[in-house]
């Protein structure tokens, strides 16, 4: 236990690694007369080895097939595991000194250069799992180009890194492509709010409320609306109505003036409600005209 909690292990390997405990030393060996077999000082003898299938794996694990082989293979390498190839057997390394720290970085520094070398399949023996070299001749086989200082490297990199021009051209048949879903989302949105505001200065320059704040509750009675497929010309009609109201402009016993947008937009019924308002206006404005043009 004190081994494995100095032990940097992924996610996986854990899963492996614990499932192979438990097959092995959560069991003990028997002698050939089917009795526990003990070691000298008399305690039971533990299982050094199981033969494990893939199925087996499978089950006790709870990863795929890909996964629990590569994830064998990466103990392996860093002798965490031993296996018997003749009858398929795996086995925890015991001898915990052999175990190795995966190498995520190699990082060499040297006068005018800085290398980092990524290596996935290194391993040493070091508590953090990275190894730090100073002023050191790094191996050959980890580098393809010639040492050269950081500026001329990266220079290198950009100018490979040069789209060609038929790559050029791939790039930009990518704009004909229709758009990410959440991007379309995003435009929706904005759309919607420019809508909502459209409405809302209509409002205010309506009932000189220059001062009021666009709040999330003014904002949701707009919102609501809109979406029950009522166009902005049909909501400004309705503030219409609300304003050729004379009850809602203080006309009514408590001389109070009901003009909020909660009221205008309450529910779709009370919106065309303020229809009617506006339309009895018209009519009324209708006959006075008529009136005054039989004259």
């Amino acid at each position: 236990m004190e081994a494995l909690a100095h032990t940097q292990l992924s996610g996986y390997e854990s899963r492996v690694l614990w499932a192979l405990f438990r097959m092995t030393w959560g069991w003990v060996e028997l002698n050939e007369k089917r009795n526990i077999k003990r070691d000298k000082k008399g305690q039971p003898v533990k299982k050094k080895m199981a033969s494990i299938s893939s199925k087996d794996w499978i089950k006790l694990t709870g990863l795929n097939k890909h996964n629990i082989s590569r994830t064998l293979r990466q103990l392996l390498l860093r002798r965490m595991v031993i296996k018997n190839d003749n009858n398929n057997e795996w086995g925890p390394q015991k001898n915990y000194d052999k175990w190795l720290e995966p190498i995520l970085k190699i990082v060499i520094k040297n006068d005018n250069t800085y290398f980092v070398i990524k290596n996935d399949n290194a391993f040493i023996k070091n508590d953090n799992g990275i190894s730090e070299i100073d002023n050191k001749q790094a191996p050959k086989e980890l580098f393809t180009k010639q040492h050269r200082p950081l500026k001329e490297t990266l220079k290198e990199t950009l100018k490979e890194s040069k789209p060609k021009p038929c790559e050029a051209e791939n790039l930009a048949s990518l704009s004909s492509l229709p758009e990410h879903p959440a991007r379309q989302g995003e435009k929706r949105k904005e759309s919607e709010m420019s809508q909502i505001r459209e409405v809302f200065t209509y409002w205010q320059q309506t009932f000189n409320h220059p001062k009021a704040l666009l709040s999330k509750d003014r904002a949701g009675k707009i919102r609501s609306r809109l979406r029950e497929d009522y166009t902005i010309p049909q909501l400004k009609r309705s503030i219409d109505g609300c304003k050729a109201s004379s009850y809602h402009m203080g006309d009514n016993k408590q001389g109070k003036v009901y003009d909020s947008i909660g009221l205008i937009f309450r529910s779709a019924e009370k919106l065309e409600d303020f229809w009617g308002y506006l339309k009895k206006k018209e009519q009324s404005y209708d006959k006075l005209i008529k009136r005054f043009s039989n004259r």
